[in-house]
């Protein structure tokens, strides 16, 4: 499947990016559930700027002391598009993740982006993470890798691309990535 350019126009204005990205996110489950061994599913998650509504706990109510600090959150520019992989137990094995406007626009965004990935990493859960925006070039390979604190090579200043992650804790401490430079036009890859 070529990439296309979701994020400008005439594709921008009849087919949204968060469509495309929600319909993204369900196709790459479907696909890795026909090769996933039986003992692993693929699950789409998908929660673009909304947060359902909190649920009553039933039982006897207890009530916390007063906070010590309340503060406002901006929830607007936090996007989900992930695809996540669990075994049996529901343990996460490994992640896909989308990259959005709303990850990508703001410095904070992008830092929040990344600590989910990088959290991921730190568990031993594998990750790919996919970052087609053409309207924004923030590198967020790079920004994961110098959070991470790992010196690698540029990948050729390609701010379209998509990388696949594994770390690993106990034996050898490392991480293998593996990185493809993407182009609007041009094929998707198979990523390990």
């Amino acid at each position: 499947m070529p990439l296309h350019d979701h994020f400008r126009p005439p594709l921008s204005e009849a087919r949204p990016w968060d469509g495309f990205f929600s319909t993204w996110a369900v196709m790459i489950a479907g696909g890795l559930n026909k090769v996933l061994p039986p003992r692993f599913v693929a699950l789409p998650l998908v929660s673009s700027r909304h947060l359902g509504a909190a649920h009553d706990a039933e039982g006897p109510a207890w009530t916390p002391d007063e906070p010590f600090f309340s503060g406002a959150l901006d929830w607007s520019g936090r996007d989900l598009f992930e695809v996540r992989v669990v075994d049996e137990g529901r343990r996460l094995c490994a992640a896909v993740e989308l990259a959005s406007p709303a990850n990508k626009g703001r410095p904070s965004a992008r830092r929040l982006f990344v600590g989910r990935c990088v959290g991921h990493l730190r568990m031993g859960v594998g990750l790919v993470l996919a970052d087609i925006l053409t309207t924004c070039p923030h590198d967020l390979h790079r920004q994961l890798l110098d959070t991470l604190e790992v010196e690698a090579p540029a990948i050729g200043g390609e701010t379209l691309h998509a990388a696949a992650y594994r770390a690993e804790r106990w034996e050898r401490a490392a991480i293998d990535v593996w990185v493809h430079p993407l182009r609007v036009g041009g094929p998707l890859p198979t990523m390990p």
